[in-house]
């Protein structure tokens, strides 16, 4: 796995995918994402997140609709990608342990799929996020030409509610509450 300062250098650079490709960054089922770029402003954050759906990413239009997906073999890296784009409030939907088999019948390691599917999420990528591919930028953006933004359908709410599993304790601390 590539050193974390050289993979923040070419995040930071914002050039291209295509170092980060070369190091095999989202190929490991055990790579994480270095706690440095969580730390980072949000331009490095969007061009790691834009790195991996453009390395590992589709974007899906049939059905008049526009969903990106990403998939990784490492839950913890697509955990993490999941919660930078919570920074942006972008809304996904994670998919775990997808068996996948070669042609020969052999089975692969589990793939784990990151989607973005919310018409109203997938502009919010597109504005704040994006492609480095030409060809992925021009597919999003012509499905979503063709979207209605003033249907009462799928109004753009960001709340997010999803099922408690479990809940472990982890200490106590003082929390403040500084909403208005």
């Amino acid at each position: 796995f590539p050193s974390h300062d050289s993979v923040f250098k070419i995040l930071k650079s914002g050039k291209s995918v295509q170092p980060l490709l070369r190091m095999g960054i989202f190929k490991s089922e055990d790579c994480d994402i270095p706690a440095e770029i969580f730390k980072s402003p949000k331009s490095v954050i969007a061009a790691f997140v834009r790195s991996a759906f453009d390395a590992e990413g589709t974007v899906d239009t049939s059905d008049g609709r526009c969903r990106l997906t990403t998939g990784m073999v490492s839950l913890k890296f697509i955990e993490g990608i999941q919660q930078m784009l919570a920074m942006f409030g972008i809304q996904s939907n994670l998919r775990r342990d997808i068996i996948h088999h070669n042609k020969d019948g052999r089975t692969r390691l589990p793939m784990h799929y990151l989607s973005i599917s919310n018409k109203y999420h997938v502009k919010k990528f597109m504005e704040e996020i994006g492609f480095f591919s030409a060809k992925k930028n021009l597919a999003a953006k012509a499905a979503l030409s063709k979207m209605d933004f003033n249907g009462k359908r799928g109004n753009g709410s960001t709340k997010n509610i999803q099922k408690i599993t479990s809940i472990t304790p982890i200490g106590e601390d003082d929390v403040y509450d500084i909403s208005t």
